[in-house]
């Protein structure tokens, strides 16, 4: 087994990941799915498995769908603590709610839970940006797994 390193190993890091979130034989699956960083190389567990990897969480629900999520949630619940001052932004790119169907609604509005000042001048300079550091994935609907 392999450790990571505490640390990342250059500057202006850019990490991405996917969040899962689903319903499934009572239990209520939260997952890290598709992570990858330079430092890190790849991590989390493959989207939609069962194996308790991890990465993943599972609690028991009596609830039988997502629909009451609050995707805000998610963003006021997040934060970036130790460090704070060295990361440059923690964003979520995009949130997708999955029925049993398929894609059911997309959002790519970009949800900053973090950003430094220095990143803000940067972009208004007219400079650029660093890319987005993470994406969360939501499922809604009846017992649905992640594509």
């Amino acid at each position: 087994q392999r450790f990571s390193p505490a640390e990342l190993s250059f500057n202006s890091e850019i990490i991405r990941y996917t969040t899962v979130t689903r319903l499934h034989d009572d239990l209520l699956h939260m997952e890290v799915v598709n992570g990858r960083s330079l430092t890190f190389g790849p991590f989390g567990n493959s989207s939609g498995s069962d194996d308790g990897g991890f990465l993943s969480q599972r609690l028991n629900t009596f609830r039988t769908d997502l629909n009451p999520y609050d995707p805000y949630n998610s963003i006021r619940h997040s934060r970036v603590t130790y460090g704070a001052n060295r990361v440059n932004r923690f964003v979520r790119k995009a949130i997708r709610f999955y029925s049993e169907d398929g894609l059911y609604v997309e959002d790519k509005t970009r949800r900053y839970v973090h950003r430094l000042s220095a990143d803000i001048e940067y972009e208004a300079n007219g400079t650029g940006g660093y890319e987005t550091t993470s994406t969360t994935t939501g499922t809604s609907g009846t017992t649905t797994t992640s594509p």
